[in-house]
């Protein structure tokens, strides 16, 4: 955990000004990935192969429009995690905006996350390592 940084609760919510916007970014990145990628998945269920490949297929043309918009997407969604990851923020659901930042517990120094979740007003929440969003605290409990 050497090149993890840790953040107390008022530099983790210092950043949330910045993650906002790229929390919104990702969001709808990743909804135009899955879409694009929907629609690829469902030309080779209809037709058993991958029309983009077989010259002269009827869709080869349509497959093909949208397995570049998938790689735009998959490229916008890796782009925007690797932004979020540069603010020291850790992704854990692209469609709520949830994400995590690893802190010490000042009473205990154990290692824990602050929880933060898009639709929040604020970073108000903690929880151990083991226990995931399931096992959030308030940070009064910090």
């Amino acid at each position: 955990m050497d090149s993890v940084r840790f953040f107390t609760p008022d530099e983790a919510r210092a950043t949330l000004p910045h993650l906002k916007p790229l929390l919104a970014e990702l969001r709808e990145a990743f909804h135009a990935y899955r879409f694009a990628r929907a629609q690829v998945d469902e030309l080779l269920a209809m037709f058993g192969e991958d029309p983009s490949l077989a010259p002269g297929h009827p869709q080869e043309t349509e497959a093909r429009r949208w397995k570049e918009e998938a790689q735009r997407g998959d490229g916008r969604v890796r782009e925007a995690i690797a932004k979020i990851t540069a603010l020291g923020a850790d992704v854990k659901d692209p469609i709520v905006g949830l994400v995590d930042f690893y802190a010490k517990r000042p009473t205990t120094g154990e290692t824990v996350l602050l929880c933060y979740r898009d639709d929040e007003v604020a970073l108000d929440y903690w929880h151990p390592l083991t226990t995931g969003f399931a096992g959030r605290r308030p940070l009064t409990e910090f």
